[in-house]
């Protein structure tokens, strides 16, 4: 009896791969247990599943897990259908992003590395998630290659996400249209500052402010007080300012630490 019960315990950290579910839901992921989310959906979407679960505002989505290699044609099927009922109609555009596993970030920051697809149509998921897939790979590769040269790499056969992309998950969440967009940041980057959420805006999509091409506008809240300390764009009020703020406050106090 013993024995086996030391191998459902197991069976609960390895899960087996063909148990786990190709694709899932953000709603459905908020019910995960941390480590579980974490060995599913990489860090980036199961934190966005534990925000989802603590009533947080998250545009909706679904995760590909990292289950999601094991049958590629049944998580395209499966990712059209809860893509579907995402709501939107036919119109709909979605976001793809890569969301990868911490311990496969250890001494090699991917930053940039991976491509993230905007405006993507229903019909175009598949094609965009391993797109996505596949940047997420060979950017672990040239990371490898790099620590050892001796080694050579293997392409993918076409249609299917590289090997090397086993163990990623990538997040797809309906698109949001925005006026502006940005980072806020709930202790001041800059002081350390815990009392100052500092936020960064620009108008339309983040894209321009994360890649780097906007410095965008700069705003700091320290309790009700919102100043403006760099204007180039007008993205925001300051009455908004203030809402980023209290919205960023709750998340660090979910989180129990400092968020950006």
């Amino acid at each position: 009896g013993s024995e086996m019960t030391r191998q459902q315990q197991m069976s609960l950290h390895k899960p087996d791969p063909e148990l786990l579910p190709p694709v899932i839901t953000l709603d459905a992921a908020a019910r995960l247990d941390a480590p579980a989310a974490r060995a599913l959906l990489g860090t980036k979407a199961a934190s966005l599943a534990r925000l989802v679960g603590a009533g947080v505002p998250v545009p909706v989505g679904v995760v590909v897990t990292t289950a999601a290699a094991a049958d590629w044609d049944q998580t395209c099927a499966r990712l059209r259908t809860l893509a579907a009922e995402l709501g939107g109609g036919q119109g709909q555009r979605f976001a793809v992003r890569s969301s990868a596993n911490a311990e496969d970030l250890a001494g090699a920051s991917y930053a940039g590395q991976y491509d993230t697809v905007l405006d993507v149509r229903a019909d175009e998921l598949p094609e965009a998630v391993r797109h996505v897939l596949d940047s997420a790979a060979s950017a672990r590769v040239t990371a490898y290659r790099q620590a050892h040269p001796e080694t050579g790499a293997t392409a993918a056969p076409a249609g299917h996400p590289s090997e090397s992309g086993a163990g990623m998950a990538v997040l797809v969440q309906v698109m949001v249209t925005a006026d502006a967009a940005g980072v806020a940041f709930t202790a001041n980057p800059l002081t350390g500052d815990r009392d100052e959420v500092m936020i960064s805006a620009v108008r339309g999509l983040g894209e321009r402010l994360v890649a780097g091409q906007a410095t965008g506008d700069q705003w700091v809240v320290r309790d009700d007080q919102a100043r403006c300390t760099q204007s180039t764009e007008q993205a925001i009020t300051a009455d908004q300012a203030r809402q980023i703020a209290a919205l960023a406050r709750r998340v660090h106090a979910h989180f129990a630490s400092p968020q950006d």
